[in-house]
């Protein structure tokens, strides 16, 4: 794969609570023929031949779920903390 500055940013620190269904957890985590919405979401861009890293925000209590529902991370997926809102997410 060439190198690349491009990095692809995943807003997954919400809660998902418009998304329905209480006690589902947050949408991101749900899956979707089999497997979860994040794991797709970061599949994407991995094997996007123009993105270099993919850096994935979520919630500081979601580490666990996220670890199970992501699969295995790899050298260009980066993962943070974060914010109160979504705006602050992106800072």
């Amino acid at each position: 794969m060439a190198q690349t500055n491009i990095a692809a940013i995943i807003l997954a620190a919400g809660r998902g609570e418009r998304a329905g269904t209480p006690g589902n957890g947050p949408k991101q985590y749900r899956k979707i023929g089999g497997e979860t919405v994040i794991s797709r979401t970061i599949s994407a861009f991995r094997n996007h031949p123009s993105v270099g890293q993919v850096i994935v925000v979520i919630h500081r209590d979601d580490s666990d779920i996220f670890d199970r529902a992501a699969g295995a991370g790899g050298d260009n997926i980066r993962v943070v903390e974060g914010g109160a809102t979504r705006q602050a997410s992106t800072l």
